[in-house]
Order: structure tokens, then sequence, then C-alpha cells
């Protein structure tokens, strides 16, 4: 009986999580450098977008603007846009110290 009603909690939660969107339409365009590889997202405004490379530290972020004006993202370490976060605004980001990312959601100036 436990064994099936944590099962079914972990089911849930990941049925919960935010999806990749990858290849659909977008506000603002968030692509990413980790070891060997640059995965390119697209963000609907103020919808949290699922980061599926949560184990890969990352170095670089490049947030670019495409129906939005001066767009601001906010990355989170938990998959579903809670956790630690760190605010950014449109333009190119380097880090000294790679970060790890879970999700983040993006946002409009107002």
């Amino acid at each position: 009986m436990y064994f099936n009603a944590l099962a079914l909690l972990f089911a849930s939660a990941a049925l919960a999580q935010p999806k990749p969107r990858q290849n659909e339409p977008a506000d603002i365009q968030v692509s990413f450098a980790l070891a060997g590889q640059n995965p390119t997202f697209g963000a609907v405004e103020n919808e949290c977008t699922f980061f599926p490379y949560g184990n890969e530290p990352i170095s670089d972020i490049l947030i670019t603007p495409l129906t939005l004006q001066d767009p601001t993202c906010v990355f989170y370490t938990g998959y579903s846009c809670e956790g630690q976060e760190w605010t950014l605004k449109q333009g190119p980001h380097h880090f000294s110290r790679p970060f790890l990312v879970g999700s983040f959601v993006c946002k409009g100036s107002e």
C-alpha cells in the first residue's frame, strides 16, 4: 500500500512539471551553454519552462526578445519554478562559476 501511494505521488509530480518548449511559438528565446551543448528554448510570458538539463552546470545564458520589450527571466533550481532563484535581464550573461537551472519564467517590461 505504501509503495503504491509513493509511486502515485511521484507519477503525479512528474506530470505536474512544466514541459520544455523547444520548437514552439514563443515570446522570448533563451539559449544556454553547458558541457558541449547549446540548447535554445522558447519561453511564453509568465509560463514556467522546465529545463531538462538540470544536472548540467550552466556557464552562459543569452536572453533574446522575440515579441516582448525588455524581457526579464527568473531562473530557479527547482523544476516547477521554485527553489533558489536568479533574475537576469535580456542580453548575454557569462558566469565565472557555473550553476544549475531546473526551470525558468520570463516576462516583458511593464
